[in-house]
């Protein structure tokens, strides 16, 4: 049922960021295992790419604490510490979204994800990622290399 209202609501919400092209606030997060690989999923509403995880920042919330939320809310991964990566600008589904991107190492590769918004979760080799990537996802990536010079 909250599949559906998933689908239902995003072309509205799509709609109305059309219209009022919105001020927004997001975090993405590239979770790590020990092996080196990052933890990439695919939403049940929008055009169905493989992203990372994150999502919406709310009032009053930093952007650090979103991560984790997100994390937790979406995956149920518990994260203790985020690193930012970096912060760019998109205007992706018509929102003005400022978007901080986060780094996060986990030794725990254990996956609850929501099956209401998520419909598959991965774990990837950067060198290997799947087909259909969203737009963005090598703006993140970059983030990392950037980091690691």
């Amino acid at each position: 049922m909250k599949n559906l209202l998933y689908r239902i609501a995003y072309p509205i919400l799509k709609l109305g960021w059309f219209i009022f092209r919105p001020r927004t606030r997001g975090v993405k997060i590239l979770i790590f295992d020990l092996k080196g690989r990052v933890l990439m999923v695919r939403h049940n509403y929008g055009r169905g790419y493989w992203t990372f995880p994150g999502g919406g920042v709310r009032k009053g919330e930093d952007e650090a604490t979103a991560a984790i939320r997100e994390i937790d809310e979406e995956l149920g991964m518990k994260l203790i510490k985020v690193e930012l990566l970096g912060v760019y600008q998109s205007n992706f589904e018509y929102k003005r979204d400022t978007v901080s991107v986060f780094k996060a190492v986990v030794k725990d590769v254990v996956v609850t994800k929501d099956d209401a918004e998520i419909a598959e979760v991965s774990w990837f080799n950067l060198n290997e990622l799947p087909q259909y990537l969203s737009p963005r996802v090598q703006t993140m990536i970059d983030f990392v290399y950037e980091k690691n010079k």
